[in-house]
């Protein structure tokens, strides 16, 4: 099942991919391309916010998968990426994949929230740090 990816806020300035009860990697790696894709169409600095809410499970898997992610060009105005999971699972694997593969969790550098204000809360928080400095 295919997820959804659309602007989060009317400013441009974060991208939110809803992924369905169902998915698989090929379609996270998509959800993340078309992410990427629309981030390099604007100029200024875009979040990414990553809504499990819905998954019931994550595919296996994982830790390769990140990896893979992890040695991946980005956007230069790419910003923060925020997943968005009650799914146990996925912080135990987001810690387990930064242990093993330091380097590339580095690169990724996400971070977790429970709920999609949680989300927007930390980006906002995150990008007024960024224009106090």
């Amino acid at each position: 099942m295919n997820s959804t990816i659309k602007w989060d806020n009317l400013e441009r300035t974060s991208i939110r991919c809803d992924f369905p009860q169902e998915w698989t990697w090929d379609d996270f790696y998509s959800a993340y391309g078309q992410a990427k894709l629309r981030i390099m169409q604007v100029r200024h600095p875009v979040n990414i916010i990553l809504n499990m809410t819905e998954s019931s499970s994550i595919p296996s898997g994982a830790l390769a998968f990140l990896r893979h992610l992890g040695s991946e060009t980005i956007p230069m105005n790419m910003g923060y990426t925020v997943v968005v999971s009650h799914h146990w699972g996925v912080q135990t694997i987001w810690d387990a994949f930064r242990k093993v593969y330091q380097e590339s969790g580095e690169n990724l550098g996400w971070q977790f929230a429970a709920s999609l204000e949680d989300a927007r809360t930390l980006l906002g928080i995150k990008q007024v740090a960024i224009a106090g400095m």
